[in-house]
């Protein structure tokens, strides 16, 4: 790789850009064009693993509008049929099917407030599940589909109503914090058509994620002391049953335990971890504990050791996780027993919104490259082969592109560093290009292989249709 150049510098304003975009022609890029491109905010695979559920995101600019409209579509494993199964003007998203598969669920605010909705998968009108005052933040379905649990943040006092009325209601900052609890709703009517929802959890904690067990008795939860971002590095884990408040520690250390998962024969729950020793930008290994308490076992390191739970495999022999992998980002399999790690199959590319089947025979995820956009995908979970469902983008005009290579070079202690180049579009060998050097903080995080025709921060593909190179640098201490 040889690019001829002084090493420059540029800080282009952004007003600069959009006015050079209105000379250039659609054939071309601008900024204009690579708003066009929708992205997949989320999969969902049905139990069977005949359908996947996805989330299309597009931009809405319209007059004084400018905005993301998220609908929900709904594709069959054999890509045979895809179907949008939400329509209007305010985003749906989050789908999940319910274990017999005959539901689907989702949030939306359509009712002004995020809330749980559910339709027939077969066609119907949905209806609104939870009621929340403030709208609710996640859920989960029970295992036997009669319950839905799900987060909502507390409402405000009377006197709190009433300040706001008389224009009174004074910001007090990290002061008078409300927090998200838990609740569960029945999925079916009363005699008086209301449906049972009641509250499991309480008092000064914030809620973050949570499971059900396989028998539906218990939910594990995570919990920080309150809602402050920055309160995420000292959260714990707790059970509560699900028919009451009677709450129980199960992994309370410094630092952050999260995103518990029971085993599928409910003896174990996987979380992730960073060994009760807090870390400034994150650590996350896998850990396991009794359901009922006891030791805390660590498996393995992934080749990050940043997880993000995902599930478990059906017959318990490893725990599901996805990651950045140098910049790539992969599915992990890291097996109960404590030996290393695998990859679930392998690419130049970025996985993402993984889901399975309830036998995780199947995965439906996303998958980009720097010269393809996001798109659904399935395969099975035993041989990984890539199956495309999906072409959000058919309609969206796709000039040349400037190509994107893996670049590395060696520290001054030897330590391999490695970045992204994307060359000018029409790059020709031996010819001098200007350079942009495209810094990006952390030292957390990192730039991966995702398409670079996407809308972003700073928009590469238009300055490589403009004659430049751009080189985006992944410094040590970075994601992957």
């Amino acid at each position: 790789m040889k690019i001829m150049v002084p090493l420059t510098l540029l800080a282009l304003s952004a007003q600069l850009l959009f006015a050079q975009t209105a000379e250039h022609d659609v054939t071309e890029w601008t900024p204009e064009l690579s708003m066009q491109y929708k992205t997949i905010r989320g999969t969902a695979m049905s139990p069977d693993g005949k359908l996947v559920a996805y989330v299309v995101r597009e931009p809405v600019m319209e007059g004084k509008k400018s905005e993301y409209l998220s609908q929900i579509w709904i594709v069959s494993a054999d890509g045979k049929t895809n179907i949008q199964y939400t329509h209007g003007n305010k985003s749906s998203s989050s789908p999940s099917f319910s274990p017999d598969g005959e539901y689907l669920a989702f949030t939306s605010s359509r009712s002004d407030t995020n809330q749980v909705w559910v339709m027939r998968v077969r066609g119907g009108e949905a209806i609104q599940i939870t009621h929340g005052e403030k709208g609710v933040g996640s859920y989960r379905w029970s295992p036997d589909g009669s319950y839905i649990a799900y987060t909502k943040r507390d409402p405000d006092t009377d006197d709190e109503k009433t300040a706001k009325k008389e224009k009174r209601d004074v910001i007090l900052v990290d002061q008078n914090f409300k927090f998200s609890h838990l609740y569960t709703v029945a999925i079916a009517q009363d005699e008086h058509g209301e449906r049972e929802t009641k509250r499991l959890t309480s008092g000064s904690f914030h809620v973050t994620s949570f499971d059900w067990s396989p028998d539906g008795k218990m939910i594990a939860f995570t919990h920080q002391p309150d809602p402050r971002i920055n309160q995420g590095g000292a959260s714990d884990i707790s059970i509560t049953p699900s028919d009451s408040g009677a709450v129980r520690p199960l992994v309370s250390q410094p630092g952050s335990d999260g995103s518990p998962r029971y085993s599928p024969d409910g003896r174990k729950i996987a979380f992730i971890s960073d060994g009760g020793s807090p870390q400034a930008i994150g650590m996350g290994d896998v850990y396991l504990v009794s359901a009922s308490g006891g030791p805390l076992e660590k498996l393995a390191d992934t080749p990050d050791r940043r997880a993000s739970m995902l599930a478990w495999t059906a017959d318990g022999a490893n725990v599901l996780v996805t990651e950045a992998v140098r910049t790539t980002r992969q599915v992990v399999l890291v097996p109960a027993n404590g030996s290393a790690p695998t990859l679930l199959g392998s690419g130049d590319g970025v996985v993402g919104a993984a889901s399975f089947d309830r036998a995780t025979a199947q995965i439906a995820f996303t998958y980009q490259e720097p010269e393809t956009p996001a798109d659904v995908y399935v395969s099975p979970v035993s041989r990984f082969q890539k199956t495309k469902l999906t072409s959000i983008n058919n309609g969206v005009p796709r000039p040349a592109m400037g190509r994107t290579e893996l670049i590395s070079w060696k520290s001054k202690d030897g330590l391999a560093i490695e970045g992204l180049l994307t060359y000018p579009v029409g790059y020709r060998q031996g010819r001098a290009y200007p350079l942009i050097l495209n810094v990006h903080g952390g030292p957390a995080g990192a730039y991966s292989r995702g398409f670079t025709g996407a809308a972003s921060a700073y928009m590469l593909q238009y300055f490589a249709q403009s004659g430049f190179a751009i080189l985006r640098a992944n410094p040590r201490g970075s994601t992957g």
